[in-house]
């Protein structure tokens, strides 16, 4: 996923991170690795709320790998 490079840059572009996500949630609403970088991403925007509802969503769909 392209994602995963985006915010492994050094000057990582959330608001592309953010966009990308979002549309791999259109596709896929459980996806847990969107649904987090999601988070991640309106965390760093400064919209908090919508960085928690992301982040929550992600917990509730946490493959046993990351518990």
């Amino acid at each position: 996923m392209q994602t995963a490079c985006l915010l492994q840059a050094e000057l990582v572009n959330y608001e592309r991170v953010k966009e990308y996500c979002l549309k791999v949630l259109k596709k896929e609403g459980e996806n847990f690795k969107a649904l987090y970088r999601s988070g991640v991403a309106f965390y760093h925007l400064g919209d908090y709320n919508k960085a928690l509802y992301y982040l929550k969503e992600a917990r509730s769909r946490q493959p046993a790998e990351f518990i």
